[in-house]
């Protein structure tokens, strides 16, 4: 609801961490209101046309397959990506900034999609579907073969589309490689303790002797090590590791706690996609991503359990 007042890229990626997490509890909690979650969010991912969330969700569900089955993550998740791709078929016409938004179509095109994405199923029980080596090697095959597809299309489409489409679509960013020029620079000059929490100011000249300023790098890790230097990337390896420490000790056994264990895998995937998706935007400056982060970190966590002296080590976990 607040993009437009924010940052259009933040917005993707709490949706995305959410989306990946909401698909992995999928795979044992398959209700209907899940499903049209699910749909939702993915449609919002699509709506902001942020690259680095797109990909990044279809990096995450590639990397819940290798980690849950694909056969156990896409037979829960089909009618959901179904349903989304309905819905984001229907903005399709309104996205550009040059032509008129057709309300209508999209709230049709969204209700369809969660009549779709959240049509009653037939429940069946959670088995353990996870890849040998071979089924890792032909779904590594095949994410390839789709991610050179899209790759194709989109040149194609980039070759055809207005300008508009164009920026959304190519893989380069002038800007943004000026940036991140700009913030070494910064760094080369304050390497240990920055120049100060909240004071750069990235300049460079643009190829037609335009003098250009950013406060944002669009790389958090970069914009750390310009205003906190080596300190700040310290501090945040420390904080890298414990929650890595965390989520490895939280991991519930795949064969004994299934449900758990895909709920684990969104948890753990998502906060994977966050990390990478930091050093593309700038996420942190916007407190709703880093709090949707640290609730992925309590998901992953080990489960707490009452201490109490009657109960057995069955209620315990129930508890």
């Amino acid at each position: 609801a607040t993009t437009t007042i924010t940052y259009t890229n933040a917005a993707a990626a709490c949706m995305a961490m959410l989306a990946l997490l909401v698909l992995g509890r999928l795979v044992s909690r398959s209700g209907a209101v899940e499903r049209a979650m699910a749909v939702v969010l993915l449609v919002g991912v699509a709506a902001t046309l942020s690259r680095a969330g797109i990909v990044g969700v279809a990096s995450g569900f590639l990397a819940m397959c290798f980690l849950l089955g694909p056969r156990r993550l896409v037979g829960a998740a089909w009618r959901p990506i179904t349903g989304a791709m309905v819905a984001t078929a229907s903005l399709v016409p309104s996205l550009s900034a040059h032509s008129a938004p057709r309300v209508g179509l999209a709230v049709v095109g969204l209700v369809a999609g969660l009549v779709v994405g959240a049509a009653p199923v037939r429940s069946r029980p959670v088995r353990d579907l996870t890849l040998g080596r071979h089924g890792r090697v032909a779904l590594a095959a095949v994410g390839a073969s789709l991610g050179a597809g899209v790759i194709v299309v989109a040149a194609v489409w980039g070759l055809t589309a207005s300008s508009a489409w164009h920026q959304r679509i190519t893989l380069s960013s002038p800007s943004r490689s000026a940036e991140r020029r700009a913030a070494l620079t910064l760094i080369d000059h304050h390497l240990v303790t920055g120049i100060g929490p909240g004071q750069a100011t990235f300049l460079w000249e643009t190829p037609d002797h335009h003098l250009r300023t950013d406060r944002y790098a669009h790389d958090e890790y970069l914009q750390l090590a310009a205003e906190e230097g080596l300190v700040g990337l310290f501090l945040l390896g420390v904080v890298a590791a414990a929650v890595v420490t965390t989520a490895r000790a939280g991991r519930p056994r795949r064969l004994t706690d299934p449900a758990d264990y895909a709920e684990w895998v969104g948890a753990a995937v998502g906060l994977g996609y966050f990390g990478v998706h930091s050093g593309l935007d700038f996420l942190w400056h916007v407190p709703a991503v880093p709090l949707v982060a640290a609730l992925l970190v309590g998901l992953a966590a080990p489960r707490v359990c009452s201490r109490t002296s009657n109960s057995t080590p069955k209620d315990r976990r129930q508890t």
